[in-house]
């Protein structure tokens, strides 16, 4: 079991750095990016959420596992929402 969590948790890092885009002045911009950025950095922190699991300890660390990776899904979703609220617009990009 200890492989395929270390082996799903190795694929969901490389994954996540395939894609992604920066953000560029929007027309209803009305902030700095680095504030802006910032704010929606702690709303993102703060969408968080917990979980409470009873099993097995392999039972117990798969939904560990999956609590982390939706929670990390749920904070780039807050921090995109949020950004795209305070005014910026996302700019494709390709990985480096």
């Amino acid at each position: 079991m200890l492989k395929k969590v270390t082996m799903a948790v190795v694929l969901a890092v490389s994954l996540s750095g395939c894609v992604y885009h920066q953000w560029a002045y929007g027309p209803g911009t009305t902030k700095p990016f680095g504030q802006a950025s910032g704010e929606c950095k702690l709303a993102g922190l703060g969408s968080q959420q917990g979980f409470l699991a009873f099993g097995n300890s392999s039972y117990v660390a798969g939904a560990a596992l999956g609590n982390a990776l939706g929670n990390a899904v749920r904070a780039n979703a807050t921090y995109n929402a949020c950004m795209e609220a305070q005014g910026f617009v996302a700019v494709d990009a390709v990985a480096r």
